[in-house]
């Protein structure tokens, strides 16, 4: 089951191929803005695909606009083709506790609302598919979530930030190992095309998150000047996700966010010295 990933340039898409690299996959990927006028039933048979990774729905932006988005899903239908969704935990609403997969849609923002969108279009079909929500992504990309918090404590003074907890965020290198699994055990036959839920381990806080980064950055750079301020008042953005479906079905076991931090911060900093004029 050779899958098309479907994603634009970005640090997501570089570490999921990297892994299906890795696992000597064969695979195709392709940006949706280069193939925009190309009829999508062309563009996967001359992609050879068993299956399409959709990652282009996802992000603050979807890169899939809604008439492409609908078309491609036609194609699909036509050819068989299975679709996995790479869709966000925004879709659902801001109750306590864990929520599972089967808890009724309640975008949180426009972004939940164009995935709730997509994944109701996408139920709808009589096609083979999957979704699998995650949350907060992290990684070492420049101007990424990591990177803009870790600028923002070089830059000294008051920093306030929510201790409201929420979904805990997840390494773009960890949601990879867990799709590369999961496109395996697809590939082997295993039945099960339906929601899963997946982010790393330990809900946190924006400012819980912040004091792990502040720790582990102090030994790449001088953070000294920085206050941090909790702020207490601030509403849930990102419902927690309950994992244990895809534990279940899968086997694959949710990793603790922290474990991936320290690398991440190196990567920013090596990243930094190789750009210092020399």
């Amino acid at each position: 089951m050779k899958p098309l990933v479907l994603a634009e340039p970005s640090a997501l898409r570089e570490v999921v191929i990297q892994w299906l690299d890795q696992r000597d996959r064969q695979h195709h990927a392709l940006a949706p803005a280069a193939i925009s006028t190309q009829p999508w039933r062309s563009v996967l048979r001359q992609s050879r695909a068993g299956l399409v990774v959709d990652m282009a729905s996802h992000g603050r932006a979807p890169a899939l606009g809604r008439d492409r988005y609908l078309q491609l899903l036609d194609a699909c239908e036509q050819l068989e083709l299975p679709y996995l969704l790479i869709s966000d935990a925004r879709v659902l609403g801001a109750a306590d506790g864990p929520q599972p997969e089967t808890a009724p849609p309640a975008p949180l923002n426009a972004l939940g609302e164009e995935l709730a969108w997509r994944e109701q279009q996408l139920r709808e079909r009589p096609l083979k598919s999957l979704i699998l929500r995650s949350g907060e992504l992290f990684g070492a990309a420049q101007h990424g979530r990591l990177h803009s918090l870790v600028l923002a404590l070089r830059g000294g003074g008051e920093l306030r930030l929510s201790t409201t907890r929420q979904c805990p965020p997840t390494h773009i290198t960890d949601l990879a190992r867990v799709l590369s699994a999961m496109l395996d055990q697809l590939a082997c036959g295993a039945d099960c095309w339906q929601t899963y839920h997946y982010t790393a381990a330990g809900a946190t806080s924006c400012y819980e998150f912040a004091e792990n980064v502040l720790a582990n950055a102090s030994q790449y750079w001088d953070i000294s000047g920085v206050q941090m301020q909790a702020s207490e008042d601030q509403p849930m953005t990102v419902p927690i996700l309950a994992c244990q479906q895809i534990r279940d079905h899968f086997g694959i076991k949710q990793l603790p966010w922290r474990s991936f931090l320290n690398h991440s911060l190196k990567r920013i900093h090596a990243q930094e010295q190789q750009q210092e004029p020399s």
